[in-house]
């Protein structure tokens, strides 16, 4: 596999940004079992994955931090999952689950702000996004014009949204410069999850990050 390249196979998307690190995304139905999750309601809280040593439970929040390697993922459909990533700490990472509300409730600033704990100066780390909803295709209300003016458009009357750009911006502006774009749009491709498309909510992917061997 070509580090900095998606690959996709029939189970879902898989990347190497730089050597001795995995990103995975699986398709429902095809999730490992030793991959920690999260309760995830939407909010702008990242959960110390090192610190859960013995938990059983499964933890709420949006956002995971691990300086340790541990294998921590997100499940998404249309919503965005972020990976945050230093080539200087290989064993470390910060996963996110980014929509709309996290967006706007700082789920970005407050992955950045655990990950400088560890990684330090975020211009040399490196910001992935997976597959997430289409911004052509994702229609809000006119609402969105009081927080997300300046990545909204509006088309034969109805507004949408582009997420993935508004994800990007706020990433730079909290000083990231390498960022890695999504391998597909959900709403786009068929053999994707989304709620946008299909109106089913039960259908989730799994997007994690480990140590490759």
């Amino acid at each position: 596999m070509t580090p900095g390249r998606w690959h996709r196979d029939p189970e879902g998307f898989s990347l190497i940004p730089f050597p001795g690190v995995r990103i995975t995304v699986r398709l429902p139905g095809t999730w490992p079992s030793h991959v920690h999750t999260l309760r995830q309601v939407h909010s702008a809280v990242v959960v110390d994955a090192d610190q859960r040593n013995g938990h059983a439970e499964i933890p709420e929040g949006d956002g995971w931090l691990t300086r340790e390697g541990r294998p921590v993922g997100i499940k998404t459909a249309d919503c965005y999952p972020v990976i945050l990533l230093s080539p200087a700490h290989p064993n470390a990472a910060v996963v996110l689950h980014a929509g709309w509300r996290g967006v706007h409730r700082g789920i970005l600033e407050e992955g950045v702000r655990k990950f400088r704990s560890v990684a330090g100066v975020p211009t040399r780390w490196i910001a992935v996004l997976g597959p997430g909803i289409d911004p052509e295709i994702y229609e809000v209300g006119e609402e969105f014009k009081q927080f997300a003016a300046p990545y909204l458009s509006r088309v034969n009357g109805s507004w949408y949204l582009d997420l993935p750009g508004w994800i990007r911006a706020r990433l730079q502006r909290l000083g990231i410069r390498h960022l890695l774009g999504p391998p597909a749009y959900t709403g786009s491709d068929p053999t994707l999850p989304s709620y946008r498309r299909t109106g089913t909510r039960n259908q989730l992917m799994l997007t994690w990050v480990e140590p490759d061997p």
